[in-house]
């Protein structure tokens, strides 16, 4: 799946724009969904680092 929004991530790092990347084994419950985003409800994400020009600024 990391494979599939890797053009998705380059793309926000070269607008500058943040984000995160959370990992579930348990994706939860869909509470939004459209033709670009899905938004799901998780009980306990787990964010991870990630390469540093992936972070959002602080």
């Amino acid at each position: 799946m990391l494979k599939m929004v890797q053009p998705m991530m380059w793309l926000l790092e070269k607008y500058n724009h943040p984000f995160y990347v959370v990992y579930s084994n348990t994706p939860g419950e869909i509470v939004y969904e459209d033709r670009y985003q899905v938004c799901c409800k998780v009980e306990e994400p787990e964010i991870l680092a990630v390469q540093s020009s992936w972070s959002p600024e602080d």
